[in-house]
Order: C-alpha cells, then structure tokens, then sequence
C-alpha cells in the first residue's frame, strides 16, 4: 500500500552518477553527484554556498576530520531545513570532492 518508489535502483544511480560527471556535457552534473552521493534534499542543495562546504578537511586533527559540507539552511520558506534535527554537517565522499573541485 501507499505510494509507489520513485528511488533510483543502485546500477541507476551508478549509471547518472558517470554521466553526470562529465562536467563539459552536463551543466548540473557537481549538483546531482552531490545529491545522489550525500543524500541532501535537493532544497537543502540549492540553497548551499561555497562558505558551507570544506574540500580539504583537517586530516592532521585528532581524530581526523573528513571533507564535509554543513546544511543548515533550505530554499524552503524562512530559508529552515525541514526539521530543526535536520540541520546537519555531512561527510563528503572523495568522488563528490574530486567533482566539487572539477574546472
């Protein structure tokens, strides 16, 4: 009952997450590689600045700190995320900060 899945299968995501990261083609391939590979509500991604994302982390930190990004702010009305407990900072994957540093 309910709804039917609109969830991409894996072998789906893999495949747009490859296609879109040919940056040359696909304007918006950086945002759907960081959607897919994050989990970011696509509200919660829009509304993202270079201010709220850390390519480099601190390594050298005890314990390390890996590259991440902090949502806290949405394009939803008032500019919250959907719940306060959603405001989060969110590791990034080494394929989401090689296509964030793409020219």
């Amino acid at each position: 009952d309910g709804r039917p899945s609109k969830a991409l299968m894996l072998d789906q995501a893999k495949k747009l997450i490859k296609t879109a990261s040919d940056l040359k083609k696909y304007r918006l391939g950086a945002y759907i590689s960081l959607c897919l590979q994050t989990g970011i509500r696509t509200e919660e991604a829009r509304a993202l600045t270079w201010d709220h994302v850390d390519l480099d982390g601190q390594a050298a930190a005890s314990p390390p700190i890996p590259p991440s990004m902090a949502v806290w702010h949405s394009v939803r009305q008032h500019g919250d995320t959907k719940t306060r407990l959603s405001r989060r900072t969110l590791g990034l994957p080494l394929a989401t900060v090689e296509v964030l540093r793409a020219p």
